[in-house]
């Protein structure tokens, strides 16, 4: 039965990236959910081109990283603790970052078409902005799951390319709460208060790069990600940067004492406390690494290939 389920969703997502209509319907709520986020941006330029890729991505990561809050800490609550504490040097022969390779590092994850475009280049992650794209067909991004955990924190070192373009804006790593609402999905966070995402926005100024905060919560603003705390710092262009962030969740479904924390070369630069995420226990939770960097939203449109480079990532429970 389970598997039949799952092959309907299938031919449901497939005909709907071809109808505007179909997403209007009585789906069942997790197949909505699916569709609208394969003809509005996560899955941009998905191409269902065999049955068993799209079959394989539903059935073992997370086309539908959107659960419902009931069954949400379950499955989670099956990864081995392995997946709450991990390093990865990106120690690799140079060429094509695969989802072999994804899989190896990261122990899951997949990337969307059109977001794949990374690479190894001198034991270094690269990830390569496209001339003349935003959002799709662009960057790196994927939603890697981790034994869900009240507090996580990511650390990384990055460097923005020294000719890394002057008015581009996009995202840089984060965390995912919950059932994890993000792309736009503004007005189903608050009205769910089932989930959310922490992530770090950039936006190139001259020879800077400037860091904030964008997050969805139960209790945020409008249909993006807001800058929580108002709060930025900037670092140079062409050096490397090490960035930590500490996400700690509310004690309880109905406390305000979150706080995110952000680091960088060892410095506090962000630190915004009393925060609400979710208004539920079951969703109280950091579920997903969001792994993705892309340009998207505002922003300039790259005139040319823009490089970022990662290396030394690890995330792990508590601070």
């Amino acid at each position: 039965m389970k598997n039949i389920k799952l092959i309907l969703h299938v031919i449901v997502l497939m005909i709907g990236c071809l109808s505007p209509t179909l997403a209007k319907t009585k789906l069942l709520p997790e197949w909505r959910r699916d569709l609208e986020n394969l003809r509005f941006g996560m899955f941009i330029n998905f191409s269902p081109t065999t049955y068993l890729d799209v079959y394989d991505h539903l059935k073992s990561d997370s086309a539908s990283k959107y659960q419902s809050k009931d069954d949400l800490t379950e499955t989670h609550k099956k990864l081995p603790e392995e997946y709450s504490n991990r390093a990865i040097n990106f120690n690799r022969p140079n060429g094509s970052y695969t989802n072999d390779i994804l899989r190896d590092d990261f122990g899951n994850g997949i990337f969307p078409e059109g977001r794949g475009f990374a690479s190894i280049q001198d034991n270094v992650y690269k990830i390569t902005f496209n001339k003349g794209e935003k959002v799709s067909k662009t960057g790196a991004a994927v939603q890697v799951k981790i034994t869900p955990a009240r507090q996580y924190t990511l650390q990384y070192r990055i460097q923005y390319d020294k000719n890394f373009q002057e008015g581009l804006h996009g995202k840089q790593f984060g965390f995912n709460i919950g059932v994890g609402y993000d792309g736009g999905r503004g007005e189903e966070a608050r009205q769910n208060g089932d989930g959310g995402s922490v992530r770090i926005q950039f936006d190139v100024h001259g020879d800077s790069i400037s860091n904030q905060l964008y997050v969805y919560s139960c209790e945020m603003k409008g249909t993006y990600g807001n800058n929580t705390g108002e709060q930025k710092y900037s670092f140079k262009k062409g050096e490397w940067n090490t960035i930590r962030l500490t996400v700690t969740m509310q004690s309880a479904e109905t406390s305000k004492d979150g706080r995110i924390e952000v680091w960088c070369n060892g410095k506090k630069k962000i630190d915004v406390k009393e925060l609400k995420f979710v208004r539920f226990e079951s969703a109280n939770w950091i579920t997903r690494l969001a792994f993705e960097s892309f340009p998207g939203g505002g922003g300039a449109i790259p005139a040319y290939d823009n490089y970022l480079y990662v290396d030394d990532l690890q995330w792990y429970k508590g601070k």
